[in-house]
């Protein structure tokens, strides 16, 4: 079987909307051979370019055409590609667990590289470079939560413990 062959079965075999780049398929062959077979793929329609070497399976939808990839797809197949960690900048941290009903007006994400912005299916997503400090917990679940409390006043945290106490799972008799 041909590298183009085996690129264009492990393409087939990703869901609908899943966003990839060329390192994820760096075991099959060498970078150059990939972004070419790449292209191809993406000149034909069977993939689609989102740009800054990141390519999706497109979702189609009978009524919309195609659907634009979900967003934390796109930037972890960027982190992926440029080997930065990412991570929601505090705003939308807070936002995204209810701590604040504001809004963020920009798709902000705090990275370990320098600062710009990307613009994928005509989103921008604004980057910004933070100190390995404000990066706790990049990568994983926590770290939306350790990023939204940065949002947070002392006064939100004071009192928290007589309001919930620790509870005792032990007969203290």
């Amino acid at each position: 079987m041909s590298i183009s062959q085996s690129l264009k079965k492990l393409v087939d075999t990703k869901m609908p909307g899943s966003v990839f780049c060329a390192n994820d398929f760096s075991d099959v062959a060498d970078r150059g051979t990939i972004d070419v077979n790449l292209h191809r793929f993406a000149k034909s329609g069977v993939i689609r370019r989102l740009g800054f070497g990141l390519y999706d399976k497109p979702q189609r939808s009978s009524l919309l055409g195609d659907l634009m990839p979900d967003i934390s797809d796109v930037i972890n197949a960027y982190a992926r590609r440029t080997g930065q960690t990412l991570t929601l900048d505090p705003a939308s941290a807070a936002n995204t667990l209810s701590l604040t009903t504001q809004v963020p007006g920009q798709l902000t994400f705090l990275t370990d590289g320098k600062s710009h912005t990307l613009t994928i299916c005509g989103v921008d997503i604004k980057l910004v470079h933070a100190s390995p400090k404000k990066l706790a917990g990049a990568g994983h679940p926590m770290g939306i939560i350790i990023q939204g409390f940065f949002t947070q006043s002392r006064e939100n945290f004071d009192g928290l413990a007589e309001i919930h106490p620790t509870p005792c799972f032990y007969d203290q008799s």
